[in-house]
């Protein structure tokens, strides 16, 4: 899916993968601005820049049975295009000189799912199923040399309750949304946090912004710097579960079985996208505790859609 992007005033031409596991029809919609240049002298230290969007794409990948009225090609791309907009990462218009221009492609696909997880017309209600959302955000930093990119891919899996098909394209929307805003601000949040220092990656966890706290938890990950393994356990408590869920899967970039019982108690947290990021950092440790609480979340844990998150890791990883 990693795919380069300096050219994305072109991409609704150009021909993709769509991101969903499934046959499905790809529309393209793209819009441009001509970008800003950065400052020959930098009046911001790295940690203050801003970006500037200097150009955006975005596709929908859906079969034709998820399909929806009033979410198009078209006008899926400019409420897409806003979200990003509102990212705090990003200056307001117009962008002043220090705000670096950065490229954006969104890449978007949904479907719903019955109880046992088989695939179902989204109009259909799922009675108690679930609505997978899966987001490929693809960032470059335009006009560096070499190439800066980066890529964060989010799926959610949620209850679909069958009273919510009478509003179906806000549901989907809504759940759109925060996979959107999570997938961007993070793959630009990475290509923000490599300029800095170790200490100045480490410094951020726990400090500033919240999408500071993200992006420079998710370097500390990256870099596996160890040190920064206390400050990763607390953020992965955090109450905010966007940063949760990022502190938790740095943790398991980690690969320190220390971190272990953490990642088990936030299994029975009320976030499914904290609980998931805690699963997928077990199976990274993998030592034996990991391997027990996987198995106990495979059989016990009481959303399903967990229950098959546990089962699919534990298939992908060899019995030790």
């Amino acid at each position: 899916m990693r795919r380069h992007l300096a050219c994305l005033a072109l991409l609704c031409a150009a021909c993709r993968q769509p991101p969903a596991p499934v046959a499905a029809k790809t529309h393209a919609a793209a819009t441009s601005a001509p970008a800003v240049a950065p400052a020959a002298a930098a009046v911001l230290a790295p940690e203050d820049r801003r970006w500037s969007l200097a150009a955006f794409a975005a596709d929908v990948a859906v079969p034709d049975d998820q399909q929806l009225a009033g979410l198009g090609p078209a006008g899926l791309t400019d409420k897409l295009r806003k979200i990003v907009l509102d990212l705090p990462q990003f200056a307001p218009p117009p962008a002043p000189a220090v705000a670096d221009p950065v490229g954006v492609q969104v890449l978007t696909s949904w479907q719903a799912t019955d109880q046992d997880s088989k695939a179902v017309p989204i109009l259909l209600p799922p009675g108690g199923g679930s609505l997978l959302v899966r987001v490929v955000a693809h960032a470059e930093r335009m006009g560096a040399k070499p190439s800066d990119i980066a890529e964060r891919t989010v799926e959610a899996a949620l209850p679909f309750p069958a009273e919510r098909a009478g509003a179906v394209p806000d549901f989907v929307f809504a759940r759109l949304r925060q996979a959107v805003a999570l997938a961007v601000q993070d793959a630009v949040g990475e290509l923000w946090a490599r300029r800095l220092t170790d200490p100045q990656v480490q410094a951020l966890v726990g400090k500033g912004p919240l999408w500071q706290q993200m992006a420079g938890a998710r370097e500390v990950g990256e870099r596996k710097l160890a040190d920064a393994r206390p400050a990763l356990e607390k953020a992965a408590r955090d109450s905010r579960k966007d940063l949760a869920a990022v502190a938790a899967a740095a943790l398991g970039r980690l690969q320190d079985d220390k971190s272990t019982p953490v990642l088990v108690a936030l299994l029975d947290g009320p976030h499914l996208e904290v609980v998931d990021a805690a699963l997928g950092a077990l199976a990274d440790i993998g030592g034996a505790a990991a391997l027990v609480a996987l198995k106990d979340a495979a059989k016990r844990h009481p959303v399903q859609v967990i229950r098959e998150r546990a089962k699919g890791l534990l298939e992908a990883k060899p019995e030790r």
